[in-house]
């Protein structure tokens, strides 16, 4: 397939995302993985480019609450295929663009931040039938729930614009992967790569790289 095409440097670096554990350590992990999506949709705090979720079990809290929303997800699109038909469009589209990057081809990353751009759309398409249904049903209460939401759409421009600025430039970008998850494989190889090159800040991304291997 073309996804292993795409991801062969990966490959060829003797690391891979994909389970070891056969497919019920693949649905666990990536029902822990899903959990951990809707988690960062709902709060995004930390964001990473880099993210390396551990293997899970059938056992892990995180893994079943991940199953316990993929299961509510297929009875709610079953239910509102006739009775609510752009929910179920909304939750459909969401799912169409997740399921592809569920591992069910091995991939070089099993979970990133950019997986989700797609299926948000969908998110948000669902997002705005809620709050339509909500208004339509709010009466007087309707402009203060009118600003309930442009309290949070404000809040989340804000996150988006603080995020940018960690793409200012590379040096930047693998600096902040280092201090979110200190064993990101990743920012050390992108930080060492930097230091190839003498015009570079070697002190702060050397202390990077130490923070790194500390």
């Amino acid at each position: 397939p073309l996804r292993f095409l795409v991801f062969v440097p990966a490959w060829d670096q003797g690391w891979t995302g994909h389970p070891g554990g056969g497919g019920l350590a693949t649905l666990a992990t990536m029902g822990a993985v899903l959990a951990r999506y809707v988690g960062l949709c709902a709060w995004p705090l930390p964001l990473s480019i880099d993210h390396n979720p551990a293997e899970a079990s059938l056992r892990d809290p995180l893994a079943l609450l991940g199953l316990a929303l993929a299961g509510g997800a297929v009875a709610f699109g079953a239910w509102a295929w006739r009775r609510a038909p752009r929910a179920a469009l909304a939750l459909a589209f969401a799912v169409a663009f997740l399921l592809p990057v569920c591992d069910i081809l091995p991939l070089a990353n099993i979970m990133a931040e950019r997986y989700c751009y797609l299926p948000l759309a969908g998110a948000a398409l669902g997002m705005g039938l809620l709050a339509h249904a909500l208004a339509a049903r709010a009466g007087p209460r309707r402009p203060a729930l009118a600003v309930v939401g442009v309290c949070v759409c404000a809040l989340l421009a804000c996150r988006t614009m603080a995020r940018e600025t960690v793409f200012r430039d590379s040096d930047t970008l693998w600096t902040h992967t280092a201090a979110t998850d200190p064993s990101s494989f990743r920012a050390a190889l992108g930080l060492a790569k930097r230091l190839e090159d003498a015009s570079l800040d070697v002190p702060k991304l050397g202390a990077a790289l130490e923070a790194l291997a500390a």
